[in-house]
């Protein structure tokens, strides 16, 4: 939630108490990863509410903890998110060899893809400023091949709905006819 601190705080109170809850409810160890995103989501939302009330630091306690919660929110954004995403897809949903082959494929993209964001956010110095009653992360080096980007965005996003698709529309989800 980039419109405000109390937004965030707000959306990470929530999406903690959705974790815990989804953790309760929790069948199987694959049910219990994918309820662990909320957890990890309302960590990050959480980091982004301090970096709305640190963000004009300029030396100190509040400038060192800004500084940590820019780089712990940009490495979950830019890095823990696309290994991740794939990864619990594919301990939830792959039941047949071809599923595990396409999200074991997609988690290994992903986590080029997350390295190579990481690598990116480690080498920067990232600063946050709002703008437009958003923030902003002044992080260019993630962004100056904005081509190659926006490449890997499309096809990101099209394996993403192709995945979707593939798990929805396969033969063994479908409704047997008797």
């Amino acid at each position: 939630m980039c419109f405000s601190a109390p937004a965030s705080f707000a959306a990470s109170g929530f999406l903690t108490g959705m974790g815990y809850a989804s953790v309760k409810k929790s069948l199987t160890k694959n049910d219990y990863f994918l309820c662990l995103f909320p957890f990890i989501f309302g960590f990050q939302q959480f980091c982004e509410g301090v970096v709305w009330l640190t963000w004009d630091a300029q030396a100190g306690a509040l400038y060192y903890l800004g500084q940590s919660a820019t780089y712990v929110f940009t490495i979950f954004a830019f890095s823990l998110w696309p290994i991740l995403f794939p990864m619990i897809i594919y301990f939830h949903e792959a039941t047949t060899v071809l599923r595990k082959t396409v999200f074991l494929s997609l988690a290994a993209i992903g986590t080029i893809l997350g390295a190579y964001h990481l690598w990116c956010i480690i080498s920067s110095n990232i600063k946050p400023y709002p703008f437009e009653g958003n923030l902003f992360y002044d992080a260019r080096k993630i962004f100056e091949f904005s081509h190659y980007m926006l490449v890997e965005y499309g096809i990101s996003t099209k394996f993403i709905y192709i995945s979707v698709l593939f798990l929805r529309s396969s033969p063994s989800t479908l409704p047997q006819s008797q």
